[in-house]
């Protein structure tokens, strides 16, 4: 149990900072360009909808992609040696603190789902601020805002598993990927990019469908099971 803290300790030391200096930077630019667009538009009914979609959205998305790679090259980065050092210090498998750091970084993606959610939230707060309490707005923009409708998909469960099988494999391939870069490997994120171009293809573009998620979510699974038996495989070519 020490080590497996231990292991935990030094996953969270090594990127804390980094992964806070994110949200920062995505959240303080997601609420200027926001503000900026307020100070412009002339109201409509569906002008949160425009506004929000425009440029927040793009950053969020961003954002989510920009997490993995930071992850990664956090637990590389300078300390490369060092890290590694650590770990071997700590006589714990090289699979046991993958998986711990996995789950590390899988949190991290679900506090950044909940961190866009609040964004959008007080995106409003400054509309209606600027605009007035429009009755209901908040209700349909959360059905016809893209990003919005993505992120707190109502009455959608199979939606909210989809958003979760998402931070499970972002946070895995980021885990995976460091794994290999600390032990001199090349770090390709090749499947993490084949999921995001699933992604991209299968995300709804408006109100969720069962079957793109479903889809989505089997075929990022299928990705990650891919992403681990080749970092499994190259390992145990190495050992023998």
């Amino acid at each position: 149990m020490k080590k497996i803290v231990s292991v935990a300790s030094l996953g969270i030391r090594l990127t804390a900072r980094h992964v806070l200096a994110l949200f920062a930077v995505v959240g303080g630019f997601q609420g200027l360009c926001f503000y900026l667009q307020l100070k412009e538009r002339v109201y409509s009914y569906d002008a949160f909808e425009h506004m929000l979609q425009k440029w927040p959205a793009w950053m969020g998305i961003g954002g989510l992609v920009a997490l993995v790679f930071l992850l990664q090259s956090a637990m590389v980065g300078s300390k490369r040696s060092k890290t590694a050092y650590t770990l071997r210090r700590l006589q714990i498998s090289e699979g046991s603190c993958t998986a711990i750091f996995a789950l590390i970084f899988t949190s991290y993606f679900v506090m950044y789902w909940a961190f866009q959610i609040i964004m959008c939230l007080a995106m409003y707060a400054m509309y209606i601020n600027k605009v007035g309490v429009v009755e209901n707005l908040l209700f349909v923009s959360a059905f016809r805002a893209q990003y919005f409708h993505n992120l707190l998909p109502l009455y959608e469960p199979w939606a909210l598993v989809r958003n979760g099988v998402v931070c499970v494999c972002f946070g895995s391939f980021a885990a995976l990927s460091a794994r290999n870069a600390r032990n001199g490997r090349g770090a390709p994120l090749l499947m993490f990019a084949v999921a995001l171009f699933f992604g991209m293809i299968l995300y709804p573009n408006q109100v969720a469908t069962q079957t793109n998620d479903v889809s989505l979510s089997v075929l990022m699974l299928i990705c990650l099971a891919v992403d681990i038996f080749w970092t499994r495989r190259w390992h145990r070519n190495e050992e023998n």
